[in-house]
């Protein structure tokens, strides 16, 4: 399976700010969805 290259904001720690990281994603698996804005 091809992994998916996005930008996501991630905190690593409670009270952390977030930092916009490159992360890979596995692609969505049958009947499951991406939900996001």
């Amino acid at each position: 399976m091809k992994m998916i290259k996005t930008r996501a904001a991630v905190a690593w720690g409670p009270n952390q700010p977030l930092k916009i990281e490159e992360v890979d994603l596995m692609p969505p698996q049958k009947a499951k969805c991406w939900c996001g804005s």
